[in-house]
């Protein structure tokens, strides 16, 4: 248990026996509840913080991992506008042969925008990968004690 941790602990027996005198046992209670769920707090937080270790991502890095690309908009997009126009064709709102044009059309555009965003995601699995890697190195685990099994893909696809 950290220094913070045990003030944390301190604290909420101090607030929750003052505020016991001067308020009342539900009072005290619920202020030791409010402790307690803060200490979960910072103990899960610690934990996390040990586990994925320093991190060295600057602000920009890390909210370029989070956001999404502009050909994962663009092909929302796209596959919003196919949605779209299946249902205007189901309502009446436009002929089969505009359906058909347009479909042909934004079809193509998605599948173009799908293998921009799929290419665009394997340096994130490179950075990832090369991520854990250096933790597992760090870490003193066995040698490839980050791959995956033999035969687990196998198995996962004949489930499937």
């Amino acid at each position: 248990m950290t220094l913070a941790s045990k003030g944390l602990v301190l604290l909420t027996a101090v607030l929750a026996l003052a505020t016991g005198l001067a308020l009342g046992l539900p009072i005290a209670v619920l202020v030791l509840a409010a402790g307690a769920l803060c200490l979960v707090i910072a103990l899960a937080w610690a934990s996390l913080e040990h586990l994925g270790g320093s991190s060295d991502l600057s602000l920009d890095e890390a909210l370029s991992l989070a956001a999404p690309t502009a050909a994962e908009e663009q092909k929302r997009a796209v596959l919003r506008t196919l949605k779209d126009l299946e249902y205007e064709r189901a309502v009446g709102k436009i002929t089969e042969e505009d359906f058909r044009v347009a479909s042909t059309h934004f079809r193509a555009e998605a599948k173009r925008l799908i293998a921009e965003a799929d290419s665009s995601l394997s340096s994130r699995v490179e950075l990832a990968e090369a991520r854990v890697q250096k933790f597992l190195q760090s870490a003193d685990l066995p040698a490839g004690a980050g791959k995956p099994k033999k035969g687990r893909k196998k198995a996962k696809a004949k489930s499937e």
